[in-house]
């Protein structure tokens, strides 16, 4: 009997556990109660509705099934307790909440009142979904910092890997990526955007008339032609400009990769000696009109090995699906401006030989790219010139060569006979 809790229900069924959590039964009045595992912490109850409980809680695929009834056997089998054990009673079957079938999702409900069930709301974005509220990631019906929180742990997941979440995977229907990317982020930042939006104003009253009804046309005609008159080329230079500015794509981005700490130039070169590091910094200059809110990168070079990058307020640091840590969120309306540094990376000299550090996008990676806040819209990318890098011997392997090669031009000199 659990004496610490009100009512101090007894256990008498045997108790299931689960990663993290046991879950036992009460006789008197059928409730399902369950525990944190580490420190016995009673996390909640279910009523069964029913007059007892004394079978063992099993779960299967998610769903927790769970007798009911009161009695018991005997040795005689005869017994009234005989007979009331074997009346039938019902099989209880709950759920958990974010499994196939038990998600707000796919549960045959209108969870968010909006008159859509399921698929056919917009908010879900498939079965597993726990929210039918576009981004709402923590299944708390409302899109804010935390569901952001979720997004960011996710970012760069696909299903199946720690982190991922439906709910944070906001591709249309029909045309999944597989991964958490950099357009769900924006499709992520238009749904918070929506969500919080203040309620639009009341209608305007009607503005009463000014009594011309039927010929205000033919006056707005007339100031028209004036105008036109007046105006002459100049207007269709006006008209020209607007439809230039709606189909404008946009500032470039341009990325440089600076030398860091460790790195010695020698005419425009990183020399390092072979097992030697440094560090290089990868810098982008982004026009105020089109701030980023999240980015994703490449940096190679043949013959060197690189650390995962390390990326710096007040980028928030995202998975990178490919390693190398080359990726950054922002929150909206992004970030811009000169020398903005996007991460440091550290670099390690294996192989000897002239070779260089580049940047770079691989093709159709959904966390790759300059994302701007408007759905499906990405800077266009300047990469800056490559690094070059010369990893040379260290000074004792030199030197050990050259006595190597100095002994080998010895031993191939004729010998003189001293004896003659």
């Amino acid at each position: 009997q659990n004496l610490g809790e009100v009512p101090e229900f007894g256990s008498f069924s045997s108790m299931l556990r689960l990663p993290g959590v046991v879950i036992g039964g009460t006789s008197a009045s059928a409730r399902l109660r369950q525990y944190d595992a580490a420190d016995g912490t009673k996390l909640g109850e279910f009523n069964l509705l029913n007059a007892g409980l004394g079978s063992t809680p099993i779960a299967v695929d998610g769903t927790l099934l769970v007798g009911s009834g009161i009695g018991t056997r005997t040795a005689t089998g005869s017994g009234i307790s005989d007979i009331v054990s074997n009346a039938p009673s019902d099989l209880t079957a709950l759920c958990v909440s974010g499994t196939l079938g038990c998600s707000a999702c796919d549960d045959g409900l209108d969870n968010d009142a909006d008159g859509l069930f399921d698929s056919d709301d917009d908010g879900c974005t498939g079965p597993g979904d726990d929210s039918e509220v576009l981004g709402d990631v923590d299944g708390d019906g409302e899109v804010g910092e935390r569901d952001r929180e979720r997004f960011f742990a996710g970012f760069g997941r696909a299903p199946g890997e720690v982190g991922y979440s439906v709910a944070a995977d906001l591709d249309p229907p029909g045309a999944p990526d597989g991964i958490i990317g950099l357009v769900d982020y924006q499709r992520w930042l238009a749904a918070e955007e929506a969500a919080n939006a203040p309620p639009p104003p009341a209608p305007a009253a009607a503005t009463p008339s000014c009594g011309l009804i039927g010929i205000e046309p033919l006056l707005l005609l007339g100031l028209l032609r004036a105008g036109r008159r007046r105006l002459g080329a100049a207007a269709g230079l006006v008209v020209f400009g607007l439809a230039m500015g709606a189909t404008d794509a946009g500032a470039t981005t341009t990325l440089s990769i600076q030398p860091g700490s460790g790195a010695v130039l020698n005419g425009g070169v990183i020399e390092v000696e072979q097992g030697g590091s440094f560090s290089v910094e990868v810098l982008a200059d982004i026009d105020p009109e089109t701030p980023i809110v999240g980015w994703g990168l490449d940096l190679e070079g043949a013959g060197l090995v690189l650390d995962p990058a390390e990326v710096p307020s007040p980028w928030v640091a995202v998975f990178a699906a490919d390693g190398d840590g080359l990726a950054g969120l922002a929150a909206a309306p992004g970030i811009s401006g000169s020398g903005i540094l996007l991460a440091t990376v550290q670099v390690h000299a294996v192989e000897l030989g002239l070779t260089q550090l580049v940047l770079g996008i691989t093709p159709d990676d959904p966390t790759e790219g300059f994302a701007l806040q408007a759905v499906g819209a990405f800077d266009v990318v300047d990469f800056g010139d490559p690094l070059p890098v010369e990893v040379v011997p260290e000074p004792g392997t030199g030197l050990a060569l050259a006595l190597a090669l100095c002994g080998v031009a010895l031993a191939g000199r004729p010998r003189r006979d001293l004896g003659a």
